[in-house]
């Protein structure tokens, strides 16, 4: 058997599920699977009059990355419409911010006359404070775009912010009912204000305006950017796109079917608490109809078990000074979307019609009601459809113990688990510092039984950088280029008793990126590890990652990412 590609002189490094690493200097690559790992003389018989041979100088192969919950068709947000991910200005304050969106919102519009709709993404509610009359409104679009409707998505997704045009097209009025688990923001007349929260609400906008969502084709044209730009130049060869619309899923089907897709795609059905149980049927019904081979396949339905900030669902409620701030009543501590029985039902049947259910859940309660109906659904059905929690940011001890006795994933973003000047005093704003010190857990999952993988949440966390994620697991302190290092580099996220109580080692860092990512989305008899017999996908990087200081990982830069044995980006 001849080799079509060698690596060689490298140091491969591969870790199991059980956590046995995998060691060798050599991969040989034959038809897109991987024939031989070894030493240089062990793959010396692959080696062709056509192979070809890559010298790696001594840097590690790893096995391809999988990034466990990102939206990459959420890029198109970037790609086609207004870029708002910027920081505050300066001198701060609503007006100065507000300034500072209408002129990127006017230069944009400059630049492209011909939109019909004007779209945006990126601005950050929480720059606006707390307090509601502070927040944006229809007016400040108004100023600049009467005319053409105006639709701006927050960066975390969660926020809808809207012109006077854009609310006439969408038929949003006075007499609108605010949907369940959404919010439209209203003045003391009881208009709406231009502000919408959570997917049932926004949806009553992305909806209810024609063409409002980004065509396939510019979907297609962003997730052609993506994969080369970002996944590849990464070493991503498997995503979980963790929310897609009927056109981004269209887009990515039309790629696979075309074999212009460089990584394999999971995708997903989003379900809606404010729909009847009718859509689950229809889900079932759909099963299997929108998979292309095993470049992209859907079998998994997405739940958001909370909101966003305010609306985290917490076992014991937010600081009181928080509260007060935020015009919230004492003792306030979020709430579910989703009742008991109809998780319960929800769960049970669509584990029973094979479906993996991959949750948003960030309070600690929010977790534990997720936990309560997949243990009740695994009983219900006699079913492991390896279920996911997302995100995890706070979660009681008991729930670390019964996610690992339920086999249920993890998918953790360690690019949040560090302490930083944005966010540092926000969550000692509204937890308090005994809560801010437990949060976003990582060994202590591990140590409980839990296949922990990672996840970016890109473009809500830019860039979708491994690297920075593995570096972050193993450190839990703010990397060099992150804004604030000088302040916080010295400070680990944990508890001023056992400060490093959640942080990882290498070996765990490179599972949950490589092999744990894999299980989460069926794929691990594929890829996920260097092993004979899987599909080649191999990293090489440009440096001996077990040699290299915690501190440097992030500085790390891929030298060739492959996918199915074929080389999909080279560092010139």
């Amino acid at each position: 058997m001849t080799a079509d590609l060698v690596l060689k002189n490298g140091k491969v490094y591969s870790v199991a599920l059980d956590g046995t690493v995998t060691r060798g200097q050599a991969v040989a690559v034959c038809g897109g699977k991987i024939a031989a790992v070894g030493s240089n003389e062990e793959v010396e018989g692959y080696i062709g009059e056509n192979t070809r041979i890559v010298d790696a100088g001594g840097n590690t192969i790893l096995p391809g990355f999988c990034d466990g919950h990102v939206h990459a068709s959420y890029s198109s947000s970037a790609l086609f419409a207004c870029n708002l991910f910027m920081p505050p200005p300066e001198k701060g304050g609503r007006r100065a911010l507000v300034e500072a969106y209408q002129k990127a919102l006017t230069a944009y519009m400059e630049q492209h006359p011909e939109d019909p709709i004007i779209r945006g993404a990126g601005w950050n509610l929480g720059y606006f404070g707390p307090n509601v009359q502070d927040w944006p409104t229809r007016a400040d679009l108004d100023a600049i775009c009467p005319d053409k409707p105006m639709v701006l998505e927050s960066f975390c997704q969660h926020h809808s912010w809207i012109n006077s045009r854009a609310l006439e097209l969408a038929g949003i009025t006075k007499d609108t009912p605010t949907p369940r688990n959404g919010s439209i923001f209203r003045d003391a007349e009881g208009e709406p204000t231009g502000l919408f929260s959570e997917f049932s609400a926004i949806n009553l906008v992305k909806l209810g305006i024609p063409g409002c969502d980004f065509s396939v084709e510019e979907y297609k044209n962003t997730l052609r950017i993506y994969q080369r730009d970002l996944a590849n130049h990464y070493g991503v060869t498997l995503i979980f796109d963790a929310l897609c619309s009927e056109n981004a899923r269209e887009a990515y089907k039309e790629l696979a079917r075309d074999g212009e897709l460089t990584l394999r795609v999971r995708g997903n059905y989003y379900a809606e608490s404010s729909l009847p149980p009718a859509q689950f049927r229809e889900m079932a019904a759909r099963k299997g109809s929108d998979d292309i081979g095993d470049l992209y396949q859907v079998n998994t339905v997405k739940f958001f078990m909370e909101g966003s900030a305010n609306g985290f669902y917490m076992g014991e409620p937010f600081e009181a000074a928080y509260l007060q701030s935020a015009g919230l009543p004492e003792g306030y501590r979020g709430f579910a979307f989703w009742t008991k029985e109809e998780l319960e039902q929800a769960f049970a049947y669509l584990m029973e019609e094979g479906f993996q259910i991959h949750t948003h859940a960030m309070g600690d309660e929010s977790v534990t009601v997720t936990l309560d109906g997949y243990e009740y659904a695994a009983e219900a059905t006699g079913k492991d459809t390896r279920n996911v929690v997302a995100h995890l940011m706070l979660v009681k001890e008991r729930d670390m113990e019964r996610m690992g006795r339920l086999r249920t994933i993890g998918c953790v973003q360690p690019t949040w688990m560090f302490r930083e000047p944005m966010m540092d005093p926000i969550y000692e704003f509204q937890f308090g510092r005994k809560r801010k010190e437990q949060l976003y857990p990582y060994r202590r999952l591990v140590e409980a039984g839990a296949v922990v993988s990672m996840g970016t949440d890109f473009p809500v966390t830019p860039p979708p950088d491994p690297f920075v994620e593995l570096e972050s697991a193993v450190t839990r302190s703010i990397p060099r280029m992150f804004p604030g290092h000088a302040q916080f580099k010295d400070l680990v996220a944990g508890p001023e008793s056992d400060p490093a109580q959640d942080c990882v080692d290498l070996a765990e860092a490179v599972k949950g990126l490589t092999i744990c990512g894999a299980y989460q989305n069926f794929a691990e008899d594929v890829t996920g590890s260097i092993e004979v017999g899987k599909s080649a996908e191999l990293v090489l990087i440009d440096r001996d990652l077990e040699a290299s200081a915690a501190e440097d990982i992030h500085d790390t830069h891929v030298l060739m990412t492959v996918f199915k044995g074929k080389v999909v980006y080279e560092r010139s």
